[in-house]
């Protein structure tokens, strides 16, 4: 289940929000009258994503370049 939390929650209890998203690695959704504004992850998380996202560019490189 997400965990969706109005951007007013996150000023207040921002510190205990960030917690948890550290001790889960779960993304926490932010809203912003009522739409979706944000997502907040950890940093272990952020980086893994963005080695992922390395590896799945350098893969579709060197498969367009396969004969």
């Amino acid at each position: 289940m997400p965990n969706i939390q109005s951007l007013s929650d996150f000023r207040q209890n921002a510190t205990s929000m960030i917690k948890q998203v550290n001790e889960t690695s779960s993304p926490l959704y932010l809203t912003q009258n009522g739409k979706s504004a944000a997502v907040v992850v950890s940093q272990e998380v952020w980086e893994n994503t963005q080695k992922s996202l390395t590896m799945m560019r350098l893969l579709t490189i060197l498969d367009s370049q396969a004969p």
